[in-house]
């Protein structure tokens, strides 16, 4: 099956347009929502968690392309593509804190990159349940050998 470069270039748009959102929101000064203390901070840490699920999402989609995996080669595959999704977001994550700790009012955490993490995997079990059921159930049979 021969893949057209646009479905690429399509994805690889969607993923860095979305990576320019993240960047340009860690650019703005911090800002209090006006909840208390604790509710301002697990919106903020809802907001880590949400962007980067979406990122994971589209990041792996990018990846995988257009083709059906199946069988030992395209769990093999899926794996591979699902770890470097995490490692291309997880290096993302820790530029973008490096990044604020320049943004006056801001700064860069070790905690916010373990949200971050946090949500790559989220976003990667969210385009896990995207696939067929087959395909889901043929990884599953994988995982408990």
């Amino acid at each position: 099956m021969k893949v057209s470069w646009r479905y690429y270039l399509k994805y690889l748009i969607l993923v860095i347009s979305w990576m320019i959102v993240i960047w340009w929101l860690s650019d703005q000064p911090s800002v209090v929502i006006g909840l208390p203390s604790l509710g301002d901070l697990v919106v903020k840490k809802m907001g880590h968690l949400a962007g980067y699920a979406v990122l994971a999402l589209m990041l792996f989609q990018a990846l995988r392309g257009p083709q059906r995996w199946s069988g030992t080669t395209g769990r093999r595959h899926l794996f591979l593509i699902g770890g470097l999704t995490f490692l291309i977001g997880f290096i993302y994550a820790c530029l973008d804190e490096l990044h604020q700790l320049t943004v006056p009012g801001r700064s860069g955490s070790i905690g916010d990159v373990f949200i971050d993490s946090l949500g790559l995997i989220f976003g990667l079990v969210w385009a896990w349940r995207l696939y067929p059921q087959r395909l889901r159930h043929s990884l599953r049979v994988l995982l408990t050998k």
